[in-house]
């Protein structure tokens, strides 16, 4: 669902936006922010990751 709505919202169609590539995103994004981990459960490590987005 995510896939076909930021493809439908692009202006330049120059490459297909596929699951991967949102996937390859995510992970880029958590790399960038890898300082923000901070707890022991999955929902503790979202909340710290999420907290103060820039």
């Amino acid at each position: 669902m995510l896939r076909k709505k930021v493809a439908a919202q692009r202006t330049a169609k120059v490459e297909p936006i596929t699951d991967n590539v949102l996937i390859r995103l995510a992970i880029d994004l958590l790399l960038a922010h890898s300082d923000r981990l901070r707890g022991d459960t999955e929902e503790e490590l979202r909340e710290a990751l999420l907290r103060n987005r820039d």
